[in-house]
Formats: structure tokens, sequence, C-alpha cells
């Protein structure tokens, strides 16, 4: 299940609670568009999150722009240490990946409006790291 960073931070306590029950059915839970609101790094850690995908805002300048490699990497670092997995949004080119896969990123769907240039993380399909809602 996909939560966006914005529903997150209305009223984190409340969604906490949520992501929690869900946790406890053996969902898995991920913040869309993470970087693109308010949500605070210690909100990353309260909510408690399986995968944070983060903004592709940022990603798709990153074989352009040292800041949003600056802030990509950043942030994966945090999610690591947080054992949070991290997918990269808007991947649109194979330069794109190429330096998202340089950073330790191994999921990247691309942008809704072409084809994806997907790699499975963790070592199964994306269908099953990520499934399609029914």
């Amino acid at each position: 299940m996909e939560i966006t960073e914005t529903v997150a931070i209305q009223d984190i306590d409340d969604i906490r609670g949520f992501v929690t029950r869900l946790k406890n059915f053996g969902s898995r839970i991920a913040i869309d568009d993470f970087g693109a609101g308010y949500t605070s790094f210690r909100n990353l850690r309260k909510l408690g999150v399986d995968i944070v995908k983060i903004d592709g805002a940022f990603v798709q300048n990153i074989a352009r722009s040292a800041d949003d490699r600056a802030f990509v990497q950043t942030l994966i670092d945090l999610a690591r240490r947080l054992q949070i997995k991290t997918v990269a949004e808007w991947v649109q080119d194979e330069d794109v990946r190429g330096h998202a896969a340089g950073m330790g990123l191994r999921l990247y769907p691309g942008p809704p409006d072409r084809p994806r240039i997907a790699r499975a993380a963790w070592a199964v399909p994306v269908e099953t790291v990520l499934p399609a809602a029914s």
C-alpha cells in the first residue's frame, strides 16, 4: 500500500496507527513522493514504512544536478540506516538509471507517460515488491 507524503503528515499519530494495523496483516507500506512535501526525517522514522519512493522531481535531474544528487544520496543513506528500502521515481533514461544504480537504488519505475526502465530490487520481480492494485 502507498501513502502519499501529504497524507502522512496530516495526522501523523493516526497514520502511524493505520500503518501498524496494516503491517500486522502482512502488508508492506510505501510512502510516495517523498521530498515533495513537508515530512521531516523524524516523521519518516515514526511512520514505520517499509519503502520510500523518492519524488521524481529530484530523481529526474540527478544526472545533471549536484544538488539533486546530494538530496537523493542523503535520503538513500538515511533510509538504509533505518532499514527502509528506496525506490527512485521518474527514471527516464539510462543516464539517470546509471546514476541511480551508482547510488545504490535497485528499483526504478519510470514516469507515468513513458515505458518503465525497471530493475527488480531485492532479487524478486517488481510485481512482487510493489504489486499493482486490483
